[in-house]
């Protein structure tokens, strides 16, 4: 209060009840008020991403310089085409750091940072990354694995792990499965089996075979499939050998953004795929299954394709087990291969006993889908649990 007031206040009782107590409210709005800056922030140097754009590798966002007083900042990185441009959020990448997945490869990132103050907020983007590639030690198949011998119980199929480039050593693990029809819509892992040769028994008759090799090196890991057998025959009932005729995929290249990839699958995009055909997890993996132990993570791995046996490609998928016993892999998109893979943490309440099952909710969706309609698809799953 200044020398005036004070004397005023003195001399008029009145004037010190009611008159300084508005003069100090007053002088009290009117400091509040300069101390706002009045303006919405302002970008004085422009955010930067450093880090090497590969798959597998994290990018670190930079905010740049602002200017605007108080500010509070948040982050969106985005995925953009190889030119900078279409730019479209990532779901949940909203940190200052950012894993690179396969769905990014060929797009390019950018890093778009939102400024706030008391008077508005400012966005500004970073220039976009250099175009994502894979780790130059990261296994990469060039062909597809295959699978020699005859298609009828009782004879032992072998697996061809096929060619792989990447920093060595390397190593492979198997996985063998029994598919419902020639395009390997609808597959079932079989359990036990983890080397590079199978003997089939009755159990595989009217079954197609597939192989799933994956190679895992200390810059990541890949995977990759053989394409199914023919339908497997009973013992001496004659056909249903190597040379069965497969039933023609509705796959084909004229759907836009379709990329071959090695073992005659095709990859397209999610976002073409409309009604009336649907997403669905084609296939759900869990290693180690069954769970013996709770100190391990439980890795998972879902392969999304849509009606026509295509896989699909920044389809988003979100997996958490029922009940919450495990942490949950949080929606993210699948790679050029159909696949997303995420570790879970197992909690002390994940139950194991012999012969025991957890159940596991699986979502697919295309982004900007609603979560219970569109073309995505739910379904649910199990692994299995032995007792240490």
């Amino acid at each position: 209060m200044n020398a005036e007031c004070t004397h005023r206040c003195r001399r008029t009782p009145r004037l010190a009840v009611f008159g300084c107590a508005a003069i100090v409210v007053a002088l009290a709005v009117v400091a509040g008020t300069s101390a706002r800056t009045q303006a919405a922030p302002v970008n004085v140097a422009e955010p930067s991403i450093s880090g090497a754009p590969l798959v597998g590798r994290t990018l670190t966002a930079d905010k740049g310089q602002w200017s605007g007083g108080a500010l509070s900042f948040q982050y969106t990185w985005l995925r953009c085409n190889a030119s900078g441009d279409g730019c479209t959020p990532i779901t949940g990448a909203t940190s200052t750091t950012y894993a690179v997945t396969s769905g990014d490869l060929g797009a390019t990132v950018r890093v778009r940072v939102t400024a706030k103050n008391a008077d508005g907020q400012t966005d500004k983007d970073s220039n976009q990354t250099s175009v994502v590639v894979t780790a130059a030690g990261q296994p990469a198949n060039s062909a597809a694995p295959t699978i020699s011998g005859t298609a009828e119980s009782g004879e032992t199929l072998s697996a061809s792990r096929g060619t792989w480039t990447g920093a060595t050593p390397m190593t492979f693990t198997y996985r063998w499965m029994r598919c419902t029809s020639a395009a390997a819509t609808s597959c079932t892992t079989i359990s036990g089996e983890t080397s590079n040769q199978l003997d089939l028994d009755d159990a595989d008759v009217g079954r197609r075979i597939r192989v799933e090799v994956t190679a895992e090196n200390d810059d990541g890991e890949e995977t990759a499939l053989s394409i199914p057998t023919a339908e497997v025959a009973q013992a001496g009932a004659g056909g249903g050998g190597g040379g069965e005729e497969q039933q023609p995929s509705r796959c084909t290249m004229s759907i836009p953004g379709a990329v071959d990839l090695p073992g005659d699958a095709i990859s397209i995009p999610s976002t073409s795929v409309s009604l009336p055909e649907q997403l669905f997890a084609a296939e759900v993996r869990f290693v180690p299954n069954p769970v013996r132990s709770r100190s391990q993570p439980l890795r998972v791995t879902v392969l999304v394709q849509d009606t026509r046996g295509c896989v699909v490609r920044d389809a988003l998928v979100f997996v958490r087990s029922v009940p919450l016993v495990t942490s949950s892999m949080t929606e993210r998109p699948t790679g050029r291969n159909g696949t997303v893979s995420a570790r879970l943490t197992i909690r002390q309440a994940f139950p194991l006993k012999d012969n025991g099952r957890v159940q596991f909710f699986v979502r697919v969706r295309k982004p900007g889908d609603p979560v219970l309609t569109g073309v995505g698809s739910r379904r649910l799953v199990q692994v299995g649990t032995e007792a240490p």
